[in-house]
């Protein structure tokens, strides 16, 4: 079995390279296994990355759904786009901006905004900021 700080070493030392993506497959299902793996690559040092369950390559009947599922999960991770709308309306941008409040701790809460940047509706611009407890919309987010 290997250490959760061998996988920490190992994409310690793959990020150095310039990486785009860190792909890491892992012999079982642990959260906190997972959640250390995506908390290392999207916030220690930012590159886009995919966990696989070794379990889910092992059935070669279905070895080639999966992997195209797998490819198209990273091809959107990367920038890439699976899909489009075409809508007749010129320079339209869709916009979305929620307020969460943690339930447990009263004095923590986060406002999420995502918006439209190309005319086929696939690009995006999104941001989110820790608000003061009950503020419900950020003064920040001004254009």
């Amino acid at each position: 079995m290997i250490s959760l700080k061998t996988y920490l070493q190992a994409i310690s030392r793959a990020v150095r390279s310039n990486v785009q993506l860190v792909v890491t497959i892992v012999p079982t299902e642990r959260d906190d296994r997972y959640n250390t793996i995506k908390r290392k690559c999207y916030i220690d040092n930012p590159v886009a990355s995919q966990v696989i369950k070794s379990r889910t390559l092992m059935n070669p009947s279905r070895l080639r759904s999966v992997v195209q599922k797998i490819m198209l999960q990273i091809n959107v991770k990367l920038g890439g786009e699976l899909w489009a709308l075409k809508i007749p309306l010129k320079n339209v941008m869709l916009v979305g901006i929620d307020t969460y409040h943690d339930p447990s701790r009263r004095n923590l809460s986060f406002t999420g905004l995502v918006a439209t940047v190309n005319q086929h509706f696939t690009k995006f611009f999104s941001n989110s900021r820790k608000e003061d407890a009950g503020q419900e919309f950020s003064s920040s987010f001004r254009a």
